[in-house]
């Protein structure tokens, strides 16, 4: 069976919503909306192995441990071959040919394994408000004098701003996981691959076909939606009086002007983002409007409705407890949106693989030997 070859595409793998944190000195409520959109294809292969919390596939294919690689709908099929040293190259990471060869005196065999799950939901609500008042004035005079005639001018100058900020955070999650698909069997090497092992040895069997293939996948689904609403409301009153005073020998006259201006900004500005892995849907728009609140709606509802979606999801394309599952099912699972994560397992957990290539070492030493 030949691979399919999906050379590009690790990425969207999953986009997370969170709250925590501060947000800026300004508003009263700790409170940080980040997105987190993981892609796969961006996790170093030199990220620092002494930080535990940065993703390195690399740190865990050094260590021979299995992968769980997130997965949008593009199909990858069971016995699929992975470069794990490949995953940042242009070229990718999956290998043209599959290592692996299935006929009738040795059939493809994978099993359904469903679990009965249910979804986790996360539901978090904030609101803050912030308010400021900025005044300042200022005044100035001139005075005329002479022998029969004085006078004088006065201005008076004030301004006060008023600023009012309401903000609204929405954030809802749901992650659900209810079994997977897995070989098996250990798969059989192919001709050209155990030719390869024995004749060449483990390095150039890795440069045909990796180190690690697809044994499997994890089912399920994730969802999240955030909507963040943040209304600002800003006064300003300016008031300007200039008074006037003339006296011309024994006549006198004062006159005084008041101007005063009022005026309201009213900005408005909206944020949703949200994700379903199950339809590959995604979302993300800001607008200084209002906008369609029935999209929001919409995915705030794929959230609390996954259990189900992922039910009909699993229904749709036959998939039951210990169901024997083929390659060309391989395709409908993946297309469903199901998969949750590629499980990967590293080639040298398997018995044929590591006697092959213990056999290609002792030819090699006594190769060695001989010369």
């Amino acid at each position: 069976m030949k691979a399919s070859n999906p050379q590009a595409t690790l990425s969207s793998a999953r986009m997370y919503i969170d709250f925590g944190g501060e947000l800026n000195g300004s508003i009263s409520s700790n409170l940080l909306l980040r997105i987190r959109l993981f892609t796969v294809h961006k996790m170093s292969l030199h990220e620092s192995q002494d930080d535990p919390s940065k993703p390195s596939l690399a740190a865990q294919a050094a260590a021979g441990f299995p992968l769980f690689i997130p997965w949008t709908a593009e199909v990858v099929n069971i016995g699929t071959c992975f470069h794990s040293s490949r995953i940042t190259s242009t070229e990718g990471p999956w290998a043209k040919e599959s290592a692996f060869y299935w006929d009738s005196s040795h059939p493809f065999s994978a099993v359904c394994d469903l679990e009965a799950g249910m979804a986790r939901v996360n539901e978090v609500t904030s609101s803050s408000s912030r308010f400021s008042q900025e005044h300042m004035s200022a005044s100035l005079g001139v005075t005329i004098a002479c022998p029969f005639l004085s006078g004088n001018v006065t201005g008076f100058y004030d301004k006060h701003v008023t600023k009012k900020g309401n903000m609204e955070r929405l954030s809802k999650t749901a992650s659900l996981h209810c079994g997977r698909v897995i070989l098996d069997t250990a798969p059989r090497l192919s001709t050209a691959a155990f030719t390869t092992l024995v004749q060449h040895g483990p390095e150039k069997f890795r440069d045909s076909y990796g180190d690690y293939y697809v044994v499997g996948y994890e089912l399920g689904a994730e969802a999240g939606a955030c909507l963040a609403i943040d209304s600002i409301s800003t006064e300003f009153m300016n008031t300007t009086t200039i008074t006037v005073q003339i006296k011309v020998l024994f006549w006198s006259a004062t006159h005084q002007i008041t101007e005063g201006i009022r005026s309201h900004i009213s900005n408005f500005s909206g944020t949703f983002c949200g994700y379903d892995t199950l339809s590959g849907a995604k979302w993300l728009t800001e607008s200084q409007q209002v906008f369609q609140i029935d999209t929001a709606a919409s995915a705030l509802q794929r959230v609390t409705g996954l259990e189900d979606n992922v039910t009909k999801a699993i229904d749709s394309i036959g998939l039951a407890q210990g169901k024997a599952i083929t390659a060309r099912d391989c395709e409908k699972i993946c297309r469903s949106g199901l998969v949750l994560r590629l499980i990967l397992e590293p080639f040298s957990g398997l018995k044929e693989y590591v006697s092959k290539a213990n056999v290609a070492k002792l030819a090699k030493e006594r190769e060695m030997q001989w010369n």
